[in-house]
Parts: structure tokens; C-alpha cells; sequence
């Protein structure tokens, strides 16, 4: 079932993916496509956010119809196997940015799974982000400002919301005057 989390939490663009089956089952990268291909389709598109690479890969995930628990499995032998792979430069770089994904997509799965996760951590596992902390005394200060900017009365929540929409209008506005000005 797609939700706003898994809507959100693998905002990956594919963009290449193996060119034959060989070169699939070598290359930590084209593995990696395929393994998130399969956890699209075991998610019935839940997170891969676009994929522009060979349709024959989509197709062979879905045939091999893979559950989450064998995806989860396969992402761990993958990260072990990046683990022992000796590099440097360039290489070295691409292994370790994969090796992020492929810590993040075992976050995902873990959250498609029940595991419960604080936001935090799941912030973190999934995106690689600490989300900052703040004190009650800077949240109170920073709705006081908001209350002292924002006009009319009422209620700071409706008056943020009325002022927001005037600003999507407003957009609106813009994009549509600037489309259609004359040149």
C-alpha cells in the first residue's frame, strides 16, 4: 500500500542499469537496480521514484517476483560484497555512495516491515540526516514572531493557512503572467 512515507522515503532516479545478465551479477551497481526494481515491485511502486533505464530490467524484476525478505537478504550480501571490494579514487566514492543506498533501502524495508523506528532515526537511516532540535523557549519565540507578522485576527494557525493560500494564488499568478506576457 503506497502512503506519504514510502511515497517519500526513495526519491531514486535509475538512470542505467545492466546491459546484460553477466554484467548484473558483477557490478555492485547494476545489482543495486535491480534489487530497488524488486522492491518497487514487491511495493507495488513504492520506491523507486523513476527509472529511465532498459525496460528488460523491470521486466525481469517483477518475473522473478522476489519478496521484501529476500530483497532484504540479497541487499545484505551486497553490502558485504561492496565491504570486501578494495578501491580507491573515483571507485572507491561510487562503492561508498552505493553502500549508503543500500543502507537506506534496508531502513526502508525495515519500516515496510513493521520495525518501529523513532523519527529521527528513521531521518537518519534513510536519508542520512540528523533533523536539527529545538528548545520549547525557541519554538515559543519563533510562533510569538510568526504571531506578530502575520495579519489579521484569529488564530495564528487559520492566519498562516489564509496567508499561505494568498501566496499559492499569488504563484499562480506570477507563472501565468510571465508564461503569457507579451515579448
Amino acid at each position: 500500500m503506497k502512503n506519504a512515507a514510502s511515497t517519500l522515503t526513495a526519491v531514486i532516479v535509475l538512470l542505467g542499469a545492466s546491459a546484460t545478465a553477466a554484467h548484473a551479477q558483477s557490478d555492485p551497481g547494476a545489482r543495486y537496480v535491480r534489487l530497488a526494481l524488486a522492491l518497487d515491485v514487491a511495493t507495488d511502486g513504492g520506491y523507486v521514484f523513476a527509472y529511465l533505464g532498459p525496460a528488460e530490467d523491470r521486466e525481469e524484476a517483477e518475473a522473478a517476483g522476489l519478496s521484501i525478505d529476500q530483497i532484504a537478504d540479497e541487499t545484505r550480501t551486497l553490502i558485504a560484497d561492496i565491504d570486501g571490494i578494495e578501491a580507491s579514487g573515483v571507485e572507491a566514492d561510487r562503492l561508498a555512495a552505493l553502500r549508503l543506498q543500500l543502507t537506506a533501502m534496508l531502513a526502508r524495508i525495515d519500516v515496510l516491515q513493521g520495525e518501529p523506528m523513532r523519527f529521527d532515526e528513521e531521518a537518519l537511516r534513510i536519508f542520512g540526516v540528523r533533523p536539527p532540535r529545538y528548545s520549547a523557549t525557541e519554538a515559543d519565540s519563533a510562533l510569538q514572531a510568526m504571531d506578530r507578522l502575520l495579519p489579521g485576527e484569529g488564530p495564528l494557525a487559520v492566519r498562516a493557512a489564509e496567508f499561505q493560500s494568498r501566496l499559492s494564488i499569488l504563484r499562480i499568478s506570477v507563472i501565468l503572467t510571465s508564461r503569457f506576457a507579451p515579448s
